[in-house]
């Protein structure tokens, strides 16, 4: 099972999941996007994650992360650029249209995987990172 899924299975969000574990929100979204790797965490993050989550430790470091993939990030098509950047500046500035540029990402992710712009790993990298979190 891969980690992002287990989150999902727990019904929680990055969001969610930083408010009871106490971990920054950028510690964890580094984590399941798989810049950052379980193995390298320290034992207070790994039991706050695991608690969370109602696991043990052995079965978190045990569930699959993402890789870390920054290519998939550059050379994107303009129409999808500048909605992953309106995206992150509502999330920063907490802009009320926030879920509007989400469905928006989603939809431009969408059109390029459709179109053959984008993999469908790709299209799922991006999905992970960006409308996940």
């Amino acid at each position: 099972m891969r980690l992002i899924e287990k989150l999902n299975e727990s019904k929680l969000s990055i969001y969610k999941l930083s408010i009871i574990s106490n971990i920054p929100q950028s510690t964890l979204n580094d984590i399941f996007i798989g810049k950052s790797n379980l193995y390298d965490c320290n034992g207070k993050t790994l039991l706050s994650i695991a608690k969370s989550l109602n696991i043990s430790i052995e079965e978190l470091l045990s569930l699959k992360q993402e890789e870390y993939k920054p290519e998939y990030e550059k050379n994107l098509p303009d129409f999808l650029q500048e909605g992953i950047n309106n995206l992150k500046k509502a999330k920063r500035h907490k802009n009320s249209y926030y879920d509007c540029y989400l469905m928006e990402v989603n939809s431009s992710i969408n059109v390029c995987e459709v179109e053959h712009i984008i993999t469908s790993e790709h299209a799922a990298y991006l999905r992970n990172k960006f409308l996940r979190s």
